[in-house]
């Protein structure tokens, strides 16, 4: 069986996933005590692409400019600002 080329910098074709995350909640709106699991998701995978995506691709993505951190920074100050003039907010 031919699998697709990962669409990251790996370029190898791939073998079959060799391990499986498990993604789960707790049900909120059950009225059972205690709350039971829900599972949403099964991500089949191996070592090296959660090793890729962990080490390289999130760290990278998380101090781009513009990025979710950024984003977080900038709320904060603009919240700041809002609640409490006075404060002067140094970049």
């Amino acid at each position: 069986m031919a699998y697709p080329r990962w669409p990251c910098p790996l370029e190898r074709v791939l073998r079959p996933p060799t391990h499986e995350i498990f993604i789960f909640d707790l049900d909120a709106t059950s009225t059972s005590t205690p709350s039971p699991l829900v599972l949403s998701r099964v991500i089949r995978t191996d070592a090296e692409a959660i090793a890729h995506y962990a080490l390289k691709v999130a760290p990278e993505a998380a101090i781009a400019e513009g990025s979710a951190a950024d984003r977080v920074l900038l709320t904060i100050r603009r919240r700041l600002a809002s609640w409490w003039p006075e404060v002067v907010i140094a970049d």
